[in-house]
């Protein structure tokens, strides 16, 4: 059984959120332990699997913030140190990429996200952090007092909205700029049962998830598109002609 189905079937059996958080969830682990040991060939430079991505669901029902917690568990429990912490002025974010620039940031409230970037001492975060989107070999910020350097930097963001939020609070800024667009919007469909009371997580199964995060992370190497995947992206690519 795969990651993601084993994930799926560990977090659907204590909590009712729509099994596609979950999906994309689990997700966002894949990513980061794979970080910038696999990336795909293209043209002069490698893409690596970073995932920006915003779970938008309505409030409190849907459990977004639980399953992303179910998420932090698992990661925290393979390697703490993939996990950024949540607040931090730009200066001291640059300072902790330079000593372990890989891992996920993890905001359960986009709002809390987006309103602590907007104070006066946050000023820039959010050009930076778009800057860390491409994997850039290395990104340097010279200061009055050091010169700060981050080698092969490789950021996930993981978080999570209501729809009502996302249509009454953020800025035709924020959709005209670089930082919001580079964010997969999951989207929840309706959920098709309600669990009241949630039974204790399998701890066997939670065991395996972390082995198996474990070993995923030791993968290495060039991905290669298949010949379906080109054909279909190659098909989708000329809706745009």
């Amino acid at each position: 059984m795969s990651f993601l189905q084993q994930y799926v079937d560990y977090a659907s059996e204590f909590t009712d959120s729509p099994v596609v958080i979950h999906h994309r969830v689990g997700m966002s682990l894949l990513s980061t332990v794979l970080n910038r040991n696999v990336w795909l060939k293209q043209g002069f430079k490698n893409v690596y699997p970073n995932l920006w991505t915003i779970v938008v669901a309505p409030s409190s029902f849907y459990r977004k913030s639980y399953s992303l917690g179910i998420a932090e568990d698992i990661l925290r429990n393979v390697n703490a140190g993939l996990i950024f912490p949540r607040e931090s002025t730009p200066e001291k974010f640059l300072d902790i990429m330079s000593h372990r620039p890989k891992g996920l940031l993890i905001f359960y409230e986009f709002r809390t996200f987006m309103g602590m970037m907007g104070r006066d001492y946050m000023s820039g975060m959010q050009s930076l952090l778009t800057e860390f989107f491409d994997c850039p070999e290395s990104y340097d910020r010279e200061t009055k007092t050091q010169t700060i350097k981050v080698e092969q930097p490789f950021l996930n963001i993981l978080s999570a909205s209501t729809m009502d939020w996302l249509r009454s609070s953020l800025k035709e800024d924020d959709l005209a700029g670089g930082f919001l667009p580079r964010f997969l919007i999951v989207t929840a469909p309706k959920k098709v049962r309600i669990l009241a009371f949630q039974p204790p997580a399998n701890q066997t199964m939670r065991g395996q998830l972390i082995q198996m995060l474990t070993q995923i992370g030791q993968i290495r190497g060039e991905m290669h598109f298949n010949s379906s995947a080109i054909a279909y992206y190659e098909d989708w690519y000329r809706k745009f002609e």
